[in-house]
């Protein structure tokens, strides 16, 4: 560790698009690690000195690190980086100004994925946050946008892969040129998270009435999605 070097790389890109960047610029002889929103650990391979290599190559560190500096103990990432889903915003209003008042309340919008800006699926819009790492992202709102009352519900994603990303497709969109780029007025009105308890409770409750209703028929149900607005 008394090698390795700490960087805040920039907020556009993720770990993925990081490690693409050092093949790139041939600094294969740097390890990296994620440590959590956009903090990557670097430790040299070999006998390289990280200070040395940085002063080398300064400009080219520059384009993809905000700041960069020796490790120490200090060093622990305070906000975590997820993916979310977003369901109830109507078509019309999938645009990056109104998906980011959406989220402001406990998030700010980091990237909203290639599935929904090319509306292949419109079941709801997928998008990337960063949060404190001590907050969840699961929440029911309702909101006034443009004089038109919305319940909001959004639904926090478990990361599989390094840097907090889905090990679905890694497309990100972060240009507004194929979405609508319409400013939305957005009034919140209510805002209730979604305790762990309460997602739990309601997963207990569809079970229960399924099971009364198998009883009372012999026939199998359908099961429905309850939503918590």
């Amino acid at each position: 560790m008394e090698i390795s070097m700490v960087g805040q790389f920039r907020e556009e890109l993720d770990f993925e698009q990081l490690s693409d960047e050092f093949v790139k610029g041939g600094m294969s002889m740097v390890r990296l690690r994620y440590m959590g929103d956009n903090l990557v650990l670097l430790t040299p391979r070999e006998n390289i000195n990280m200070e040395e290599l940085f002063k080398l190559n300064r400009e080219w560190f520059e384009s993809v690190f905000l700041n960069i500096e020796p490790w120490t103990a200090e060093h622990v990432a305070d906000r975590k980086v997820v993916w979310v889903k977003c369901y109830g915003l109507p078509l019309t209003f999938w645009n990056k100004d109104c998906f980011s008042k959406v989220v402001g309340e406990v998030a700010t919008l980091v990237a909203v994925h290639d599935s929904t800006t090319m509306w292949e699926n419109l079941e709801y819009a997928r998008l990337q946050v960063r949060l404190l790492k001590n907050r969840n992202a699961n929440m029911a709102k309702s909101m006034n946008i443009n004089d038109q009352v919305l319940s909001i519900y959004i639904e926090e994603e478990h990361p599989t892969g390094l840097g907090g990303q889905c090990m679905c497709i890694r497309n990100l969109y972060d240009s507004s040129d194929s979405v609508s780029s319409s400013e939305t007025y957005v009034e919140e009105t209510a805002l209730r998270r979604c305790s762990d308890e309460e997602v739990a409770m309601c997963g207990g409750e569809d079970r229960r009435i399924e099971e009364e209703m198998e009883e009372g028929d012999g026939s199998s149900v359908n099961k429905t999605k309850k939503h918590l607005f």
